[in-house]
């Protein structure tokens, strides 16, 4: 069973370029950008002593829906639980 992490490195195989989150607003977010800044994310969350199955909560708004996105996928590829919260 594929997980998202798997998924999202299947697609940046695939096409690495294309995009894969638009934003209200007009950001936008390829692929491989997508896997790196969340990798980058994840081995922050790591270095900060996040854990597996560790609820960590995620703010957002609509105009933040790129980094959502990004922080998002870095919560699951360290194991713990993203909690998304609204303003």
């Amino acid at each position: 069973m594929a997980i998202i992490p798997d998924l999202l490195r299947q697609r940046v195989a695939e096409a690495p370029h294309a995009v894969a989150v638009v934003a209200d607003g007009g950001a936008s977010l390829a692929y491989r950008a997508w896997e790196q800044r969340s990798n980058a994310v994840a081995r922050g969350l790591v270095a900060g002593g996040v854990g597996r199955q560790q609820p960590v909560a995620l703010v957002f708004a609509n105009r933040d829906w790129v980094d959502y996105a990004v922080g998002y996928l870095a919560v699951l590829k360290t194991g713990a639980v993203a909690v998304p919260l609204g303003p």
